[in-house]
């Protein structure tokens, strides 16, 4: 649940913990925060009272993207500077050797210009990740297992790095442009399975190229997948450069 006062963004989670969750949550926060504090809006409070947790930013004109993508039905020419915005920063955080960990809607925010983008983040991690050193995080909503890689399910032995990252951030770009979840079920383990193991289908919507580079992006295997959002970037801006050019994307070399 997001609320939205003025001055101020809100980010209130609900549930109810156990005072030694909650003890967890708020130590990891701490610990996330050391390292992404450039990349996050600046945090004015951070209140455990009542066994839940409610986090109190600064507002600079930002909103987060969950209430952008439930305001805005984003077609392929609002997808570019999005996409774009968001994969910058997060190139710019993994090139300081940091997973986010936590890649979605509710962990994005935009400024109102569409120019600049933070993240909020619960679990960032410094590299070198081993998967079997990787815990999965306090389970805070359902909605966390709608992004989660397949190697952050814990239930295979894939390595946990920024890869992982690049996987969320796919189903991210699926969400955009197919306007729904890529995975439509409530329990998590139906999302856990499905992350594992379904390969989703094609969006008809919109260019094979960028099917193309949302289905890499969503790949099972690590190695299939971009191996840097570095490369992301540079395949989505030539999109954007051809799409304005021409108003449509051609098969092209990515």
């Amino acid at each position: 649940k997001i609320k939205e006062p003025t001055n101020v963004l809100i980010k209130y989670i609900k549930q109810q913990f156990y005072k030694e969750e909650l003890n967890i949550l708020v130590t990891r926060f701490k610990k996330s925060l050391e390292l992404t504090e450039s990349f996050s809006p600046k945090l004015l409070s951070l209140d455990s009272s009542d066994n839940t947790l409610q986090l109190v930013f600064k507002n600079d004109g930002l909103d987060f993207f969950s209430n952008i993508l439930n305001k805005e039905k984003i077609e392929l020419v609002e997808f570019f500077p999005y996409a774009i915005l968001i994969t910058r920063k997060l190139k710019d955080l993994h090139k300081k050797r940091i997973v986010h960990l936590d890649f979605r809607p509710n962990n994005i925010l935009i400024s109102s210009d569409k120019k600049s983008t933070f993240f909020i983040s619960f679990f960032s991690r410094s590299l070198p990740l081993e998967s079997n050193h990787y815990q999965h995080p306090v389970k805070l909503d359902e909605d966390l297992y709608q992004y989660t890689s397949p190697e952050q399910t814990g239930r295979i032995n894939l390595q946990v790095d920024q890869r992982s990252d690049l996987y969320s951030l796919g189903v991210l770009f699926y969400e955009m442009l197919n306007h729904k979840k890529l995975f439509n079920f409530q329990d998590h383990q139906s999302l856990i399975h499905n992350h594992i193991a379904k390969m989703p289908a094609p969006i008809d919507s919109i260019p094979e190229t960028i099917n193309g580079i949302i289905l890499k992006l969503l790949s099972k295997s690590v190695e299939d997948r971009y191996q840097s959002a570095y490369g992301l970037l540079k395949d989505l801006e030539k999109c954007q450069e051809v799409f304005l050019k021409n108003q449509k994307i051609p098969n092209i070399g990515l």
